[in-house]
């Protein structure tokens, strides 16, 4: 009965023991595992919204983070947050405006363009990359960022877009060196002209480059862009600024002096009485040439017309017509000038037009 009972009692004790043991056993085994799994999800440093910031700064990269069951569902997912992104960017509105000449000679700001409701449903993105990706196993996900180098991008353009910049910017600049006024003018609308190049290369850019862009454009060319859109407005405020005064040496009823006004104030100049305050002075010599026919006046009417300026003249003309018969002196002049009026409004704006480009 004693060793009955003594048994008893280790039969006790080692089943404790041995409950202890597995207990123990079974503690150590979870934190083992417990260790091993937490060593198993290391964290990227992009994962956070800090981290993505520090290695993809936005003000260099269009990125975002797409997640999936497998590497290329991540990746695709990633692509659809950058496309809607650039939808909604593009669709809030995205204006430019265009200078270029009009047919008639003058000059203006003549387009403006308004993208709005872009859809990007078919849109091919391109200058994608994606970084290595991190699987999370205790989500059974992949996360990928799938970003666009803004400045790699941007590589592929600005050499073509400098080089029409630069066509422009030489007239341009040119224009801000030249003293007598109808060669500024002449320089500002080249200029116009030669940045069409340049306007049309920022037009051409697909809608979303236009907005990947538009921090590097504004940065690079946004003073362009103005000084562009700003030429019409000194072409006319040159032309105001410089009037011209036209003397006709031997005018019929002022019948000359009236076309010649009309030519120069349809190409934007004032024209002023006072000579003392004239930019140029329009000289213009009428010959009307008599030649006898019996009993009748017979003329044979010419001009030459010359825009002089302080340092000398800067564009000559000269016109004649048909011989002119009539019974008077007076009446044979007033035909020659209406003549000659028509012939100079004929040929002196395409003139003005081919030597001053105004």
């Amino acid at each position: 009965m004693i060793k009955s009972e003594a048994a008893k009692k280790t039969f006790f004790y080692e089943k404790i023991r041995l409950i202890f043991v597995l207990t123990l056993a079974i503690v150590l085994m979870s934190a083992v595992m417990g260790c091993a799994t937490s060593k198993e999800i290391i964290y990227p440093a992009w994962y956070t919204e800090d981290g993505l910031e520090e290695e993809f700064p936005s003000a260099s990269y269009v990125r975002e983070i797409g997640t999936g069951k497998t590497k290329q569902d991540a990746e695709n997912d990633a692509i659809s947050y950058i496309s809607r992104r650039f939808e909604t960017e593009v669709s809030s509105s995205y204006t430019s405006n265009m200078s270029a000449n009009s047919t008639d000679g003058s000059t203006s700001v003549i387009e403006s363009i308004n993208v709005t409701n872009t859809t990007f449903s078919n849109m091919k993105l391109f200058g994608i990359e994606y970084n290595e990706g991190f699987y999370n196993k205790k989500e059974d996900k992949y996360y990928v960022v799938a970003y666009i180098d803004i400045n790699n991008a941007w590589k592929q353009h600005e050499p073509s877009l400098r080089m029409e910049r630069d066509k422009f910017m030489a007239y341009y600049e040119a224009a801000e060196k030249e003293k007598e006024a109808v060669y500024r003018i002449k320089l500002l609308n080249n200029a116009l002209a030669s940045s069409v190049g340049f306007t049309e290369k920022l037009e051409k850019l697909h809608p979303y480059e236009k907005v990947l862009f538009k921090r590097i454009t504004d940065k690079n060319f946004g003073s362009d862009i103005k000084t562009i859109s700003a030429i019409p407005s000194m072409i006319e405020n040159e032309l105001l600024t410089n009037p011209v005064f036209i003397a006709v040496d031997d005018d019929c009823n002022g019948i000359i002096e009236d076309a010649v006004r009309e030519i120069f104030t349809q190409k934007g100049f004032s024209v002023i009485a006072n000579k003392a305050n004239a930019a140029y002075v329009a000289n213009v010599n009428v010959s009307y040439n008599p030649n006898p026919d019996n009993s009748r006046v017979a003329l044979n009417p010419s001009m030459t017309l010359s825009l002089d300026g302080k340092a000398g003249s800067i564009y000559t003309i000269g016109v004649e017509c048909s011989r002119v018969v009539a019974p008077t002196e007076q009446a044979a002049k007033k035909t020659a000038a209406k003549d000659l009026s028509a012939e100079i409004k004929e040929k002196l704006p395409d003139g003005i037009k081919n030597s001053l480009d105004i």
